[in-house]
């Protein structure tokens, strides 16, 4: 087995046999530059040894992926403690299911049990330079954040852009967040003409051959923005949404992730067979809705179908879109939207038809129509909100979790 480079650093495995750790250590021995940390025993019972300091250069982990709550706990783990240390998961088999879950949380490799060494040696080799790639460079890890909506009309698309927009005004050490907006609502595709910038998104082409995307091939399909924001979507014409197959899909954010901070993505109303893999491999769900009865009906369901599929509870947030407050008269009031859906709203975006209308059709954005607008103040606090729980301080010993922030009008 040849490698490009040579591997270098700690690597951190828990196992849960000696049969698994026996077949570690033959493996590694083909590797004298790398330090080998072992854990022995579950999952549960060795968190605070997995993300002690310092932190790994990559991380091994043998997990029962028939055990759900083994499996919620590794997602907080990979979200939280270990985000931005790439993770290597092993078991005595997987299946097709438990496979996608795994590649929704963007783990760095997957072995199978026994373990073969020259496999090992590989996945260890890649995951090493992945860590030291991501320090030399100063880069963070890609944030997703996915919009989904059960049905057309709701303003996701504007609201989709607006966020791709906030997120570009965030700095990062001193500059511009670099932040990638990818419209996948191919039957009604509208981003590109919203913005006013070309859609060169063919994902049918990328289908057809996906190991052919690379950053060459992104880079022709990239349309920029006078605001420095970049846009990938496709030209306006409706195309068969099952003839986009999901690893187009995966590959294409995947390539995208590469190079972006945060990648903002408009999903479809309609399910598709790759809707699930991309908000389940997102970590912000916007579930964009309205007050009215069909929509407040529409988004229950909905989120009882991502909880259903494994889709974290906490990444999911309700946004109401075109929010009016009514103290009386007709409609839907918010306190009677929140006890249908069974939780809170997490944001509100105020009705504005005249600002947005005149943004939509001339290509501009809110700020280049009416700077600090009620709108724009609203998304940027979100986003401030969302990327604050996605990045928080360091808690101390014991301490909870920040409870989600209350929606705001």
């Amino acid at each position: 087995m040849i490698v490009n480079t040579v591997a270098m650093g700690q690597l951190r495995a828990l196992l849960r046999s000696h049969e698994a750790e026996n077949q570690l250590r033959t493996a590694i021995g083909g590797l004298p530059s790398v330090t080998l940390e072992v854990l022995q025993g579950s999952l549960g019972d060795n968190l605070a040894q997995l993300v002690a300091a310092p932190r790994p250069g990559a991380v091994l982990l043998d997990l029962d992926l028939g055990d759900s709550a083994q499996l919620l706990v590794f997602r907080k783990l990979v979200g939280s403690e270990l985000a931005g240390v790439p993770v290597i998961v092993t078991s005595p088999a997987a299946g097709v299911d438990e496979l996608r879950q795994l590649m929704r949380l963007h783990i760095a490799e997957y072995l199978p049990q026994p373990m073969v060494s020259a496999d090992v040696i590989t996945a260890i080799s890649h995951a090493l330079r992945r860590s030291h790639a991501t320090d030399a460079h100063g880069r963070h890890l890609c944030k997703v954040f996915s919009l989904v909506r059960r049905s057309g009309g709701m303003g996701g698309t504007f609201l989709a852009i607006q966020t791709a927009l906030s997120l570009l005004g965030r700095n990062r050490k001193g500059s511009k967040a670099h932040v990638c907006l990818v419209d996948l609502n191919f039957q009604s595709a509208v981003s590109a003409t919203y913005l006013d910038v070309d859609a060169n998104l063919d994902l049918i082409e990328i289908a057809r051959s996906p190991d052919r995307l690379d950053a060459h091939l992104l880079h022709a399909m990239v349309s920029h923005h006078r605001s420095g924001l970049d846009v990938i979507a496709p030209p306006p014409a409706p195309i068969e949404l099952e003839s986009v197959t999901p690893e187009a899909v995966t590959k294409l954010l995947d390539v995208v992730c590469e190079h972006y901070d945060y990648v903002v993505v408009d999903l479809p109303p309609a399910w598709t067979r790759w809707t699930i893999d991309v908000i389940g491999g997102s970590d912000v769900v916007l579930l964009v809705m309205q007050l009215s009865v069909a929509a407040v009906q529409q988004a229950r369901a909905l989120i009882e179908k991502l909880t259903a599929e494994g889709v974290a509870p906490e990444t999911i947030n309700l946004v109401v879109n075109r929010y009016r407050r009514k103290f009386w008269g007709s409609g839907v009031q918010l306190s009677s939207a929140q006890e249908a859906l069974g939780r809170k709203v997490d944001f509100l975006i105020a009705d504005d038809p005249d600002l947005v209308s005149k943004a939509l059709d001339h290509g501009q954005t809110l700020s280049e129509i009416r700077p600090r607008s009620a709108i724009e103040k609203q998304v940027t606090n979100m986003v401030d909100h969302l990327v604050a729980r996605l990045s928080p301080p360091a808690p101390a010993a014991g301490a909870g979790r920040a409870d989600r922030s209350p929606a705001r009008s």
